[in-house]
């Protein structure tokens, strides 16, 4: 009978799954609680996941987080059968990882779509967990590290460190579980350490289809569980003698990510690996000796990164963002606490952050709510988005007395000029811009040398703080583009480096900007070179973007290196010329008026306390 065939399935549920009791529910018109065990499977956070139902989930029902349909009957009726289907069309913005549902699944045991006469479909193919999977890739590791040429005492080492973490996992399956009963001849022979000698490639085999699937989730966070996923690929690879690349880019990326918020005790400690990974060519050179340290070493570091995150929470105030609060029970709820109140703090809205940060608004609302966490690759970003360190995101540790006083005496030099390179370098490979990555570069050689006077005691700055400055203001605005930030970083190299536009390692476009931004050699600061400057920069977007930066920057500034004489001219030549172009660009680009309303607005607030001061002296 179809309600016994509920509760059948129920029972299996169970038998399979003894950990998961309460995930699946049978609801039917039997209920005297039917609508509340409803609400209750309407609700993602709440239990159960799965309803198991007999002609209760076909109308009136809108669930839209559904993303899987099961048939274990026959359904006669065509208009039912549509109306269950229909149960799974419901759109659900933001479903998975910030993500729209775009797409649902239909599982049919007993022929109906066959029976009305449609398209079968395909077979599903069998998968393992994640946990299943690096299980998997670990066992075979251990098959193939038996070869003579790997009896190294530290390969024999980290083989047995592998087969002691593999036995370990498979003595934690509970032997009254159905499906472990299923497949209990791998179960007891791998639950012993001594069994993992003289492995076979069937043994592979047979572990992948028969027992990896068993293998029980990890509470590690799903990020550092997919790096050790990455890295057991890259070295069995490298055992098989097969190609990595696409591996080896993606470890390149999570490198680079690291080494952008180096100021992390356990990042700082393994400064020299990151150095070697990104900068040499040492991961085409290593052995699997080498890259078995690798994994052990970045592992940790991606490990304590995680743990890093947060027992005590913190709260974001104008009097000091560091002001803490209570312990919290789960590193998540912590980070998510954080993350909430330092994007209220800069008073921007979610969908204004998923703007900056090309991501979705349900991305930001899923951060904020702890139900995912931002990639490491997202953190620098996401901090200098805040005004925040990458430390207190993840740990809510606030800086040394020693950093907050030197801080308090920084006039002009708000950031290391080593920084912002780590910093600009490391989110160029996380956005894979490889021109501004060369443009940073060459910028680089050609200021070399190159002083520029900070301050009234005429302080001596490296030159190429000025651009680096620029170019983490313009992401930090959410500017993004490729050729913007390549232009940033080179538009000073032509007018002050004896470089022509064409010798620029950058697009065309890029080259054309830099050309427009650079004053020619005869240019007098008369009124008509002024207006054909300005004019000429004006009919380019790019262009113009990059001196409204220029200027906000160095308007910044101007209080303690120019002359009241000096100060207002240069106020009345962005009055007369700045202010202007900066419209211009809010009608011609209205995809721009974010920024551009906070350049406006941090440009008029300098000026204003400028005159007011300048009054005062007179």
């Amino acid at each position: 009978k179809p309600i016994s065939l509920a509760y059948f399935l129920l029972i299996q549920e169970l038998l399979i799954y003894p950990h998961l009791n309460g995930f699946a529910k049978v609801i039917d018109n039997y209920m005297s609680y039917a609508q509340s065990a409803i609400d209750d499977f309407s609700d993602p956070k709440k239990l159960p996941q799965i309803a198991i139902s007999v002609d209760m989930l076909d109308t009136g029902i809108d669930v839209p987080e559904i993303l899987n349909l099961v048939f274990f009957k026959k359904v006669m009726s065509k208009a039912k059968f549509w109306q269950m289907i229909g149960r799974e069309t419901r759109l659900c913005p933001g479903l998975m990882d910030g993500a729209d549902k775009n797409k649902f699944y239909i599982f049919d045991f007993c022929g109906n779509f066959e029976f009305f006469r449609m398209n079968k479909g395909k077979e599903t193919a069998e998968t393992a967990s994640l946990q299943g999977a690096i299980f998997a890739l670990q066992f075979e590791m251990a098959f193939k590290l038996q070869d003579l040429k790997y009896q190294t005492e530290r390969l024999i080492a980290y083989r047995r460190t592998l087969v002691e973490h593999m036995a370990a996992k498979v003595q934690e399956l509970d032997r009254k579980s159905f499906a472990v009963r299923a497949h209990l001849k791998y179960v007891e022979l791998y639950a012993v350490p001594s069994n993992y000698q003289a492995l076979t490639y069937e043994d592979t085999l047979n572990v992948r289809h028969d027992l990896s699937p068993l293998i029980m989730p990890e509470k590690d966070d799903a990020n550092a569980l997919r790096f050790d996923a990455l890295m057991y690929g890259i070295e069995l690879a490298h055992l098989a003698g097969n190609s990595y690349s696409r591996a080896k880019r993606d470890l390149l990326k999570k490198a680079s990510a690291l080494a952008g918020i180096a100021n992390i005790p356990e990042i700082t400690a393994q400064a020299g690996l990151l150095e070697k990974l990104l900068h040499t060519d040492y991961l085409d050179r290593a052995g699997i000796d080498d890259q078995a340290t690798v994994d052990i070493r970045l592992s940790y570091v991606k490990r304590s990164l995680l743990e890093i995150a947060a027992d005590i929470r913190y709260t974001v105030t104008q009097k000091s963002i560091f002001q803490p609060l209570e312990r919290r029970h789960t590193k998540m709820e912590a980070l998510a606490y954080r993350l909430s109140e330092a994007r209220k703090n800069t008073h921007l809205t979610q969908a204004q952050v998923a703007e900056r940060l090309s991501i979705t608004t349900q991305s930001v609302s899923a951060w904020e709510c702890g139900t995912s966490t931002p990639d490491i690759e997202k953190l620098p970003e996401i901090a200098l988005l805040y005004g925040v360190t990458t430390d207190w995101l993840l740990s809510g540790k606030q800086p040394s007395q020693e950093i907050l006083d030197i801080t308090a005496n920084l006039s002009d030099r708000l950031f290391d000029e080593s920084h912002m390179g780590t910093y600009i370098s490391g989110y160029c490979d996380a956005r894979e811009l490889f021109q501004t990555k060369r443009a940073l570069k060459f910028a680089r050689e050609k200021h070399e040398g190159q002083y520029r006077k900070q301050g009234h005691s005429g302080e001596q700055v490296p030159y190429i703080y000025h651009p680096l400055l620029l170019t983490c203001h313009a992401i930090a605005l959410g500017l993004i583009e490729d050729d913007l930030l390549s232009v940033c970083l080179l538009h000073d190299v032509c007018e002050d480096c004896d470089v022509l536009p064409e010798e620029l390692p950058v697009s065309p476009a890029a080259i054309e900007a830099v050309r427009l931004l650079t004053k020619p050699r005869d240019f007098d600061k008369s009124e008509k070179d002024e207006k054909a400057y300005y004019s000429a920069i004006a009919g380019n977007r790019i262009a113009s973007m990059v001196k409204l930066l220029d200027r906000c920057n160095n308007i910044s500034s101007m209080a303690t290196s120019f002359s009241d004489e000096h100060m207002a001219k240069y106020i009345k030549e962005t009055q007369d010329y700045i202010i202007p172009l900066l419209q211009k660009m809010r009608g011609d680009h209205p995809e721009y008026s974010n920024p551009l309303f906070l350049i406006r607005y941090h440009m008029n607030s300098v000026i204003d306390a400028l005159r007011h001061h300048m009054a005062a002296k007179m």
